[in-house]
């Protein structure tokens, strides 16, 4: 009973709002914004899912799942006739899938956060000074989004511009350290996100507390990095590294051409067969870096890297995992 599908609208802008429908029967559809957004390119509209292979990408996919079961399961529920649900009807189910509240007052951070994200394509970027926010500005945002929405469910709040008091900012802070383990510079990367949506919404006439402006953005002193190194011996040990897992194999051969590559996690991670090519002596690896925009293209000369690029290309996987197994594999 019923059919569920997800579609972008736009044709232009870098990261615009998921849509679905829902066919109840014959002249009568539906159409609500999920709540969640995507990028433009990252989008497939054959199979009406993300093909961003980062974090973002994967649990993007994995909350539209879950929409379409519990829509469908609750058609399936319904004795009443079809025809007489209306999109209220529809946006009221989105919400209580993600246990959203159904009110939206127009202070609350989470509001201001998804505005802040779909005006992504007009925003000035204040180092380039171009208009239109990186992928990875991006990526930081909607993540930032993400974890605002966990920490309201997870403490049983919801975060008020004009309440975002000292005492608020510091018991998020900690849940950010302690209950999540993030980072003393990733901690620091998103009390500055904060800091900017609520600057932003002050700018637009909303009331945010006072305090917002003494929030203190931090980073981990340089004395206090530990940079990890590999040596040639531990690559070999690592290469050498006999009957693992299925998941462990997968990061153990990213890992290998990562350490041969020498790009970003998040450039190594989107690589696919078709940024491959042959060269005179090896392969060539093609790519547009992420952060920097740049077409790069790197050499490889390795037999067994090149073996794995040829017959056992990697399947995708997200960040977190890859760090994850990357610990155990080491």
């Amino acid at each position: 009973m019923g059919k569920v599908s997800f579609r972008i609208r736009s044709k232009t802008g870098g990261h615009v709002p998921v849509y679905v429908n829902v066919y109840l029967c014959a002249g009568n559809q539906l159409e609500a914004k999920t709540g969640f957004v995507t990028n433009l390119t990252k989008w497939d509209t054959t199979f009406q899912r993300s093909n961003d292979n980062s974090l973002y990408g994967l649990e993007l996919n994995e909350k539209l799942d879950k929409l379409e079961y519990f829509i469908l399961s609750t058609l399936n529920e319904l004795s009443s006739n079809l025809k007489t649900l209306n999109r209220e009807w529809l946006v009221d189910l989105i919400n209580s899938c993600f246990n959203r509240s159904a009110q939206k007052p127009s202070n609350r951070l989470l509001n201001h956060i998804d505005g802040y994200i779909n005006a992504s394509s007009t925003r000035r970027n204040t180092h380039s000074g171009a208009i239109g926010l990186s992928y990875n500005s991006m990526s930081n945002l909607m993540r930032f989004y993400e974890l605002i929405d966990e920490y309201e469910r997870e403490e049983k709040i919801i975060l008020y511009l004009s309440e975002l008091d000292y005492n608020k900012i510091e018991h998020f802070q900690r849940w950010l350290l302690q209950n999540r383990r993030y980072s003393v510079n990733y901690c620091g990367l998103i009390l500055r996100l904060f800091k900017t949506v609520c600057k932003d919404a002050q700018k637009k006439g909303f009331k945010v507390h006072d305090y917002v402006q003494q929030i203190t953005v931090f980073r981990q002193r340089k004395k206090d990095r530990i940079i990890n190194i590999l040596s040639l011996e531990e690559v070999e040990k690592i290469r050498s590294l006999k009957r693992l897992p299925d998941n462990l194999l997968n990061s153990q051969r990213w890992l290998l051409i990562g350490i041969n590559i020498g790009q970003r996690v998040s450039d190594l991670l989107a690589l696919s067969p078709d940024n491959i090519r042959p060269a005179e002596v090896g392969l060539y690896i093609d790519l547009i870096q992420k952060k920097t925009d740049r077409l790069v293209t790197i050499g490889v000369g390795q037999d067994y890297v090149i073996d794995i690029l040829k017959s056992h290309f990697p399947y995708p996987i997200s960040n977190m995992l890859f760090n994850m197994h990357i610990k155990t594999l080491c």
